[in-house]
């Protein structure tokens, strides 16, 4: 937690502001997402049946639980600091809740990317040179079925690493891995040239950011 000088300085100001910000921003979210879900949902003008407004629906609905998450986590964070809300000497807090939290949000960024990714394959697909089939409305279902389905399967993984909350100094916390835990995993440990704390960042950032973006780039 914050020392007790630096508490009234900077935490204090910092839990006012931040969660009027965090709620201005979410609203703005909220309400782009309404309109385009009323675009291309409701509006019969609109709507078209074919694969790219179900990925583009996809994309609101990752959108808005992202938002809604990450919104409740900060609310939660900025408002109790882990003293009141944490049961059983928190670890309730500390391990359920960031385990919930880093799943989540996790599912979130890997669906926006390769949503992201798909979306560019559907506007490379020629009707001239691909059967359009590729491009029908029950093809968009599949493939972000598919989508949610393969990245929550594979996600797994983060539940059963223990979590811990790590105090920052203007009054929030932060969920982490435990480093210890994940360090006494020798079938990730590289002989001294990276420890498996770090590969497990690194192999999060190549599927989760390196390699959808070089997909987006190839595909553009």
């Amino acid at each position: 937690m914050a020392s007790n000088e630096t508490f009234p300085q900077i935490a204090y100001p910092i839990r006012v502001i931040l969660p009027i910000v965090y709620t201005i921003i979410t609203v703005i979210v909220l309400i782009g997402n309404t309109l385009n879900f009323y675009s291309l949902c409701i509006s019969t003008d609109r709507f078209g049946r074919k694969s790219i407004h179900v990925l583009i629906w996809n994309l609101i609905t990752e959108g808005t639980i992202w938002t809604l998450i990450f919104y409740i986590v900060k609310m939660v964070s900025y408002a109790d600091l882990g003293e009141h809300f944490a049961l059983n000497n928190g670890k309730w807090l500390n391990d359920l809740w960031c385990k919930s939290e880093m799943y989540i949000l996790r599912i979130m960024d890997f669906v926006l990317a390769y949503t992201i990714v798909f979306l560019c394959l559907d506007r490379c697909v020629k009707r001239k040179k691909c059967c359009y089939g590729q491009r029908r409305f029950v093809s968009g279902i599949c493939i972000s079925i598919s989508i949610w389905l393969a990245i929550c399967y594979a996600l797994i993984p983060i539940l059963f690493f223990n979590q811990q909350l790590k105090s920052l100094n203007y009054g929030s916390y932060e969920c982490i891995y435990n480093e210890t835990q994940i360090n006494q995993l020798t079938w990730l440990d590289l002989q001294q040239i990276q420890t498996p704390y770090r590969i497990l960042y690194l192999v999060d950032f190549i599927f989760g950011n390196a390699l959808p973006i070089f997909l987006m780039i190839s595909l553009l």
